[in-house]
């Protein structure tokens, strides 16, 4: 015990050190709820009124379309300020569309329109995408998966709705729990868990997404047997309990989604929301999938039939972002020791853990919350594993995060850009340096072919001239001005060669970073590292061990693990400036199996170099950092340079 305390410390302490440092890699995303217009729109567009041909009040039409785009450009334009970098836009709350969909059952939604189905003459979503990415913002499509409807008023009747087309695909929960014309699509049906793929597919083949997410909605509460009867006796072939047949139906549905995104578009990121709390106080169900009990009231398993920590085990996702809505120091769901488990439990599977957060929560006073919100993320940055902390806020503007918490998060916390995560378990190309940089005016201008099938972004640095040579000045966020998916970038003001070093670098949608070019730098070359620990072949480790190579005068490093030698089946890419790595920061490794490591040495101006391959085993499973919280550090840090704002022109 006293071995286990002490490597823990050892790795708390690591841990805690870098999150005191402005992170290079951070998820900084928001919820843009659209259902019931909570966030956006504040006005719906009429629908058409045709008389001989004509749409007699276009000029109507046009003047609230005006009004939505603008608010929501504003929106946009707030969130780029704060340095928030992806926002998870709601575009299909109830079996409706923020978007032009190619399916019948999926309506233009009544929040956009003043009747559902009534073509609004724009896509919010292609809109939205349009002004993000030029600010190197992502763009996750938020789905609910399954809500037909909450009520008789949001109830689609259209003919070509699915409660005319298909009403057999629809489960009714009129008369529970008071509700009325409350339906979901059936989770049980196979045609169901198709259509939500086909759903998905129509979004990422006409639209430029970076992800997919979807929220909790999964069965609803007070399920009966009866509802779902014809399914169970049908689709039952390995006569589940109904309960595991339920969850069994969800977990199906989402693997489903996720094979139908990799064989086409394998860099989108898929993740899903649910509630905050999983495997809370059920030791037969954490020792079932080998995880700690968490903390908390574990209702979603049976009641919602959602279980998260399956979606982890096997892979299904690639992030999960459960809705942590309570307190530090809540009495049953404390916030830190809740977010340390999913970190834990995340990065035991090997796959991202992002926080999502809420505006208001019982205990805190409005005044209150900029500082426990501040608390929340320095927290999350203190538990991280992965290499990439997040937060999602619930919700975006208006009635939801004050602009005030926005405003300390600019100045404080958020103060430098940030990059978001590497997916490294995902197959990627190699890509090079880009070539023709070049700056006229604030105008940075650059030429690159990408190597394979995938688009890449790029990442921009301007560098004082006198920092230039400052250690990993460019593996840091502090002179990191954005990200731009296309090859041109605006410098903001104050910002030129003759007092910066500009630098762009290829940064693809998986995530990897690749060597910067700096305007005015020769091209050179790197030496591939010299790998010292493990040797070839390791096996007598019984210990978590800390991987090393000799410094190369690399900017940053990316150790990297796979299942075989050529790297086809990657399990991670961990950037570290030290020439070392250590696995108890990557605790998704099982014993006695032989796995492959490698080290990329990336520097300014130079290929990537790419180290010997050499294999190793455990003899034991690597250590985890228990569940334990860290102490919550609400200060901000202490820095002395002007965070960049503005970054875009104004469209």
């Amino acid at each position: 015990m006293k071995k286990f305390s002490t490597l823990f410390l050892a790795l708390f302490l690591v841990c805690a050190t870098f999150a005191q440092q402005p992170p290079k890699r951070e998820v900084r995303s928001v919820w843009l709820t659209t259902a019931w217009a909570l966030d956006w729109p504040s006005v719906r567009v009429p629908a058409p009124i045709i008389e001989n041909g004509v749409t007699v009040n276009e000029a109507e039409r046009e003047a609230a379309r005006n009004i939505q785009k603008n608010t929501l450009f504003d929106i946009l334009e707030r969130l780029d300020d704060a340095n928030i970098n992806t926002i998870y836009f709601q575009v299909r709350p109830m079996n409706d569309a923020f978007y032009r969909s190619n399916l019948p059952g999926e309506a233009w939604s009544q929040w956009l329109s003043s009747e559902r189905g009534a073509d609004p003459g724009w896509s919010p979503l292609g809109f939205l995408i349009e002004h993000a990415h030029p600010r190197g913002i992502e763009v996750h499509a938020w789905l609910n998966p399954y809500r037909y409807s909450s009520s008789t008023a949001t109830l689609g009747r259209l003919p070509t709705d699915i409660l005319t087309t298909h009403p057999h695909w629809l489960l009714d929960y009129t008369g529970i729990s008071n509700r009325v014309d409350f339906k979901i699509l059936n989770p049980g049906m196979p045609e169901v868990k198709q259509y939500i793929a086909d759903v998905i597919e129509d979004i990422i083949r006409n639209y430029n997404v970076d992800g997919i997410v979807l929220d909790d909605y999964f069965y609803q509460s007070g399920t009966t047997d009866a509802m779902d009867q014809a399914q169970f006796d049908a689709y039952n072939p390995n006569n589940l309990s109904r309960e595991d047949w339920r969850r069994e139906n969800v977990n199906e549905m989402i693997r489903i989604a996720q094979e139908r995104i990799n064989s086409i578009s394998p860099w989108i990121q898929w993740g899903v929301s649910p509630a905050g709390v999983a495997v809370g106080g059920v030791e037969a169900v954490a020792a079932y999938y080998g995880v700690p009990v968490s903390p908390g009231h574990d209702w979603q398993r049976d009641d919602i039939s959602s279980s998260p920590v399956a979606w982890l085990r096997d892979g299904t996702i690639d992030y999960i972002s459960p809705q942590i809505y309570w307190r530090r120091g809540h009495p049953t769901n404390p916030y830190g020791e809740i977010t340390a488990w999913w970190a834990q439990v995340s990065n035991q599977f090997g796959r991202h853990f992002f926080s999502s957060h809420t505006k208001s929560m019982s205990g805190v006073s409005a005044d209150d919350m900029p500082n426990e919100l501040i608390a929340q993320i320095q927290i999350n940055r203190d538990v991280d594993m992965s290499g990439t902390p997040g937060v999602v806020f619930f919700r975006t503007m208006n009635r939801g995060v004050s602009q005030a918490t926005y405003n300390l998060l600019r100045d404080g916390l958020f103060r430098f850009p940030a990059l978001t995560a590497i997916y490294g378990w995902k197959p990627a190309p190699m890509q090079g340096l880009v070539t023709n940089l070049n700056v006229s005016g604030q105008n940075v201008t650059w030429n690159y072919t990408p190597n394979g099938d995938f688009d890449v972004r790029f990442a921009i640095y301007a560098v004082p001239n006198a920092n230039r040579n400052d250690a990993n000045v460019l593996a840091s966020p502090k002179f990191l001005q954005g990200v731009s998916y296309t090859t041109s970038f605006v410098l903001r003001g104050g910002i030129s060669p003759a007092t910066h070093r500009i630098a762009v670098a290829v940064y693809d949608r998986f995530g990897n970073l690749f060597p910067a070019r700096v305007l005015g730098e020769s091209l050179t070359t790197i030496e591939p590292a010299q790998l010292i620990f493990p040797t070839n072949n390791r096996g007598d480790m019984n210990t978590t061990p800390i991987f090393a190579w000799e410094a190369n005068g690399a900017d940053f490093y990316v150790w990297q693990i796979a299942k075989d030698a050529n790297f086809t089946q990657p399990i991670a890419s961990r950037e570290t400036t030290s020439p070392s790595f250590n696995l108890a920061l990557q605790s998704n490794i099982r014993e006695n199996t032989a796995y492959y490591w490698r080290v990329k040495s990336v520097r300014a101006n130079a290929p990537v170099s790419i180290s010997e391959v050499r294999a190793f085993y455990l003899a034991e499973a690597p250590t985890k950092l228990p569940t334990a919280t860290a102490t919550p550090a609400e200060k901000i840090p202490a820095e002395v340079d002007t965070p960049p704002r503005n970054r875009r022109w104004r469209r």
